[in-house]
């Protein structure tokens, strides 16, 4: 186990709040909110893609990494997949006659809820990274920024494909370079090379990504303000990172081994556990409980904050809470 990074920590803590927050609007809240919402938390998921990166690259061990990695992933997928296929049986009242083949559907596809899919994304991630992991010992600044680089074009395809043919098919050049092991090797990168960004360099790259997304969205540009708040978008990339550069700033603040910096320990372990509970709360326990708008959610997110950390922070107690949210309290594994 490399050295714990408390900020790192601080990192999935705050990847938590922004699922939680993108994921609370309601039915009421105005277009132009939920646009906003979704503009500022679309870093969500590539920050924990950064850190798995920047915790996990190179990989060392081959099999033993495999083992595991997937021993933390493999029974949760399956555990989750089957609790939220319950859920929409008993709560939401799904044909009972749909679960036999949602259950055997569970090793290709994600089942029971759209958050799922993180969980197969990060399986392939692993798979990828002892393969990778020779070439990033041996490969130098330039030729990973390189990589990165060709990455980089792939995330303007929602804008180039306004004006020019674009495919994105396997048989498109840059086809094997497109995905979310884009946001891997960027959280390694950061990492190992020490990225130094100023306050002012960071609040510009986000304000520059911000106004972008504004202009697609209010005026006639002709590029799909969907395709553009993307996780696979340049806009998107460019605020995860901006977001990654300030929570790096703040967290390496925290005085390494303090209560604080243990705290925050024991959230960002909880965190694995928090992205698979928060949307039991929001849509099926909360959903509809008030008019969709900023109050609503404000209070969601309050609400499913709390019980989600308090939640996984329960279920890491028992012996067997690595199989469920891939931590257990007392061990204190990251």
């Amino acid at each position: 186990m490399k050295q714990r990074k408390t900020y790192l920590d601080v990192v999935r803590i705050a990847a938590c709040l922004l699922v939680i927050i993108m994921h609370s609007p309601m039915e009421g809240a105005s277009g132009a909110l939920q646009n906003v919402v979704a503009a500022l938390t679309a870093p969500c998921i590539g920050l924990f893609f950064m850190v798995s990166g920047a915790l996990l690259l190179p990989a060392d061990g081959g099999l033993d990494f495999l083992k595991k990695r997937f021993s933390k992933v493999l029974v949760p997928t399956i555990f989750w997949s089957l609790f939220y296929i319950g859920a929409n049986v008993l709560i939401k009242h799904q044909e009972i006659s749909l679960v036999p083949r949602q259950i055997l559907s569970i090793p290709f596809s994600p089942q029971g809820h759209g958050i799922m899919w993180f969980m197969y994304t990060l399986c392939g991630l692993y798979l990828l990274a002892p393969i990778v992991s020779p070439w990033l010992k041996a490969a130098s600044r330039r030729e990973i920024e390189i990589l990165l680089l060709i990455w980089g074009i792939t995330l303007l395809y929602p804008v180039l494909e306004t004006w020019l043919q674009i495919t994105d098919t396997t048989s498109a050049p840059l086809y094997y370079f497109t995905g979310f092991a884009g946001y891997f090797l960027l959280g390694y990168y950061f990492t190992r090379f020490g990225i130094k960004w100023s306050w002012a360099k960071t609040f510009l790259i986000a304000l520059f990504s911000l106004g972008c997304l504004a202009a697609i969205r209010f005026l006639p540009t002709g590029v799909h303000f969907e395709k553009a708040i993307s996780y696979l978008s340049i806009f998107a990339v460019l605020l995860t990172m901006a977001y990654f550069s300030a929570l790096e700033k703040l967290g390496k603040k925290i005085k390494a081994g303090g209560k604080l910096a243990n705290f925050l320990m024991l959230l960002g372990g909880l965190s694995f556990g928090v992205y698979l509970v928060h949307i039991f709360f929001i849509r099926y326990l909360l959903y509809g409980f008030m008019a969709g708008g900023l109050k609503q959610i404000a209070i969601t997110v309050a609400i499913t904050a709390v019980l989600s950390f308090l939640t996984s922070w329960l279920i890491s107690l028992l012996p067997f809470s690595q199989y469920l949210i891939g931590y257990n309290s007392r061990r204190k594994k990251s």
